[in-house]
């Protein structure tokens, strides 16, 4: 499955951010990006002034949803898939599988937001085996995110291109 992003051709104002997939500029050094709308959500990333990121959705608490932006990842149980023929793509075969959002900030307790139905195919960025609580090994594959899935940002760190 192939997804195609389409730039919007609204123009917008500086300094507004209008929501529905427009395209905002980091405008500050530094922008954490966030698995929810609030700091009690885990950072999943750092952005740096200069870099775009697509807006999906602003709340009335000054947290704008957004596209995972490049180099997000969420992990996915192996046991849940099955690896294709071409190796870099998995296909869900379990009911609801659960994908838990990845961070490049710092390993945490993951939450997640996404669940794959049966025939979703992904694409495998890379793997790992992880302790289970029972002490069992078990293989989880990096995938990108699924479609729909979003981060957070602070309107504040954002500006219009």
């Amino acid at each position: 499955m192939v997804f195609v992003w389409l730039l919007s051709s609204t123009v917008l104002c500086v300094g507004t951010i209008v929501a529905g997939e427009e395209i905002a500029v980091i405008r500050s050094a530094k922008a954490t990006v966030h698995c929810g709308p609030g700091n009690e959500y885990y950072a999943t990333q750092e952005l740096k002034k200069g870099e775009r990121v697509w807006v999906v959705d602003r709340d009335t608490n000054g947290w704008v949803a957004i596209q995972p932006p490049l180099g997000s990842y969420c992990w996915l149980a192996a046991k849940e898939t099955k690896l294709l023929s071409n190796g870099r793509e998995v296909e869900i075969v379990g009911n609801q599988a659960v994908c838990w959002v990845g961070s490049l900030v710092k390993q945490t307790d993951y939450r997640w937001q996404s669940q794959l139905s049966v025939g979703t195919k992904v694409n495998i960025q890379g793997e790992t085996q992880r302790t289970q609580a029972d002490g069992t090994q078990q293989l989880w594959y990096q995938i990108d995110p699924p479609a729909g899935e979003m981060r957070w940002i602070r309107i504040e760190h954002l500006g219009a291109i």
